[in-house]
């Protein structure tokens, strides 16, 4: 539905504001949004009774089957707009829902993220679904395809609009004043320029591309060299600051990672598929190789708690006393490591 104009308050946007109230849906065409936009057609096509082909074709058969196992046979209305109308008469907010049945609205991710709000997007077209049809509440079901998860839940009207008057409600309220890094910033218009994302300096945070590169690097080598830091408190507000951006480093890889697996490569990088690693169990050694290719292997006590736990359906705690009490003398400890960490505070105790 790329071409299809979006209301200021689009449900689509709901789930984001929930996290983020500044959070601008990006209108930039991208491969994701298309395959998006394909797949939605596609599995119209499937319900219809139609063969589909294609890249998602085994998770588009798997929705439209579960569609059908509560559907039925009765007729579904697909892709289509949905409004809501105050008693004042002012559209608050239209949508386009992926599947509507006679008691039931579907929503439909080809590779949802499962932490994701959406139900907040479902609570927008089951209000907007039952007050048109005078019901007193729906079915709002959520397909996620990646994970094969089926998430079904009844929604009052009273609960449906509670949900999106809490959307709509952050949006109005805080747009432009709270900015929360969340699960949508790959999908945000103003991302990198958010002052929840980018650094502090407004001269830095409105750079692009290779001018903030080497505007970070010109910044980084006026900063001491850590080797050169004699007071201690500098030294704990450098560990703090190099720990938060330690955070955001790693939050950085795994959403540019999930953004390339969706097909949005990062101009300048390529995926790369790497060999797995390579594991033989203890017991095939044994009885094919011979138990002494087994007297210098050390395996991490660990791993050999997590497996007796498992195969004895118990805790790892339990699964560790059982180790120690038959082979303890032969668990071997090995040198004492030292690591730096953060002081807890002491409880208060209110006295």
């Amino acid at each position: 539905m790329s071409d299809v104009v979006h209301h200021v308050f689009s449900p689509s946007s709901f789930p984001a504001w929930s996290l983020c109230p500044s959070y601008e849906p990006s209108r930039e065409p991208s491969a994701a949004a298309e395959a998006g936009t394909a797949a939605h057609a596609a599995l119209s096509a499937a319900l219809r009774g139609e063969t589909v082909c294609g890249e998602h074709s085994e998770v588009i058969e798997w929705a439209a089957g579960e569609i059908r196992k509560t559907a039925g046979d009765e007729r579904l209305e697909t892709d289509r707009k949905v409004s809501y109308i105050t008693p004042s008469g002012e559209t608050l907010f239209y949508g386009h829902a992926d599947v509507i049945g006679q008691r039931e609205v579907w929503e439909f991710k080809t590779d949802g993220d499962p932490d994701r709000p959406y139900i907040y997007q479902l609570a927008a077209y089951a209000l907007a679904v039952a007050t048109e049809r005078c019901m007193p509440g729906i079915m709002a079901t959520l397909l996620l395809g990646g994970a094969r998860k089926v998430e079904r839940r009844y929604l009052t009207v009273e609960e449906a609009a509670a949900l999106v008057g809490y959307a709509i409600g952050s949006r109005r309220q805080h747009a432009g004043e709270v900015f929360r890094p969340c699960a949508y910033c790959n999908h945000c218009a103003i991302a990198i320029s958010c002052p929840a994302l980018s650094c502090p300096s407004a001269a830095i945070a409105s750079l692009r591309g290779e001018a903030a590169v080497d505007v970070w690097r010109q910044k980084l080598a006026e900063i001491a060299h850590p080797s050169a830091i004699a007071d201690p408190k500098t030294m704990a507000l450098a560990l703090d600051v190099a720990r938060a951006v330690s955070d955001w480093v790693d939050s950085v890889n795994h959403h540019a990672k999930a953004m390339a697996l969706r097909g949005d490569v990062p101009p300048g990088y390529a995926l790369q598929t790497r060999r797995g690693r390579e594991t033989i169990t203890a017991d095939v050694v044994a009885a094919r190789i011979g138990t002494w290719a087994l007297s210098d292997v050390k395996i991490p006590l660990s791993q050999v708690i997590r497996a007796v736990a498992k195969h004895k359906e118990t805790s790892e705690a339990k699964a560790r006393m059982v180790i120690v009490t038959v082979a303890g003398n032969a668990i071997e400890v090995g040198e004492e490591t030292r690591a730096l960490v953060r002081e807890r505070k002491p409880k208060e105790t209110g006295l």
